[in-house]
Order: structure tokens, then sequence, then C-alpha cells
């Protein structure tokens, strides 16, 4: 039971990354006024993108560990690294792993903008 609320929480976590990326959340903190429209464009791309990439694999996280909760074989749970594997082995799989990868390589893109530009608060 306990291994299908931990996938259940990373599968919420996964949507709400997702919902992060469709709705630009990811933008709050940010200090927008020190920013020129170029780079809020980008900073706002950047975890579009990144966002959108880290979702897709959380939520197939997610699933894993509760397709290993319901079955009942600790075998089954997989992480970061299977969720890949199991991406590429689709069809198409290797576009769709290009694209995951190009997301991620955005999410960390954005990390060092928002590094940069983040509003600290004390």
């Amino acid at each position: 039971m306990i291994v299908f609320i931990i996938g259940l929480g990373i599968l919420v976590a996964g949507f709400l990354q997702f919902y992060s990326a469709l709705t630009n959340t990811h933008r709050d903190g940010f200090k927008s006024y020190e920013m020129t429209p170029k780079e809020k464009h980008f900073a706002t791309m950047t975890g579009k993108i990144g966002f959108g990439a880290r979702s897709i694999l959380f939520m197939m996280i997610g699933y894993f560990f509760m397709i290993t909760a319901h079955r009942s074989d600790p075998n089954e749970a997989r992480g970061f690294d299977d969720a890949l594997a199991t991406l590429q082995q689709q069809p198409f799989g290797d576009v769709w792993l290009a694209i995951v990868a190009f997301g991620l390589v955005a999410y960390g893109v954005y990390a060092f903008v928002r590094a940069y530009y983040e509003q600290m608060r004390f």
C-alpha cells in the first residue's frame, strides 16, 4: 500500500509539473523587471519545455510504482533510467527519447536562468 501511495505522489508531482509548464507558474519568483523581453521569452520557453519533459518522466515513474504495488512484485519498481529505456522501446522510441533529452537539457538551462534571476526572499 505504501508503494502505491508513493507512486501516486510521484504521479501527482508529474501532473503538477505539467500544469506549471502550461500555466507559466514556473516564472513566479523571477525578477522580471531586470529581464529584457527576449530573456523573459527564453526563460518561459526553456521552463515550458523542461517542465514538460520532467512531467513525462515523473508520470511514467509514478505509474511504474503503482503497477509494482498492484502486482506486489518489487522487481518491477523502476527509476529514471528504466523510464527512459521504456520510452526508447516504444515505436519511434529514439525520436521520443531525443525529445525528452532535449527537454531535460532545456530544464538544465532553465535552472541556470532561474538561479540568475531568482528573487531572493529572506
